[in-house]
Parts: C-alpha cells; sequence; structure tokens
C-alpha cells in the first residue's frame, strides 16, 4: 500500500534460507502493472482483503470497547 500512497516502504527481514531480492524502480512497476492485467487484479484483490481483515479487526475492537465501558459505566436492562 506505500506505493499507491507514495510512501516509503521499509522491512527487515531475516531468510531462513538463501534468497534472491529484486527491488524495482517505481516507473518499471507501474509499467508492468500497465501491461499485465492478471497482475493489476491481484495486487486489487489482496490489497482489498488486506482492507477488509482490518475493517474486521476495527469492528471486533470496537465491540470489544463497547462491552468494557457498558459493564464499567453503563446501565443494564430493568
Amino acid at each position: 500500500m506505500a506505493y499507491l500512497l507514495g510512501d516509503r516502504r521499509t522491512a527487515t527481514t531475516v531468510a531462513l534460507s538463501p534468497v534472491s531480492v529484486l527491488a524495482l524502480p517505481v516507473r518499471l512497476f507501474e509499467r508492468f502493472l500497465a501491461v499485465d492485467a492478471r497482475a493489476s487484479r491481484r495486487l486489487v484483490k489482496r490489497l482489498s482483503a488486506r482492507l477488509s481483515e482490518t475493517t474486521r479487526l476495527a469492528a471486533e475492537a470496537q465491540a470489544r470497547d463497547a462491552l468494557v465501558l457498558d459493564d464499567g459505566y453503563g446501565e443494564g436492562p430493568e
């Protein structure tokens, strides 16, 4: 998502076996997405799944907070 927002993304990783890493310049990545519709769809699907999961987790956290507030400060049914 950092790519779409124009943000810089960094990461620290530890490989369990030898690996090769490829860093693509933004323009090359954009050109790749422009010519490969399947790759573009896969990227959109992956980002959509991440957004959906984040939304679900936020809703769960909000529901937990509401229960805690209700238990501590709310009035129960009479």
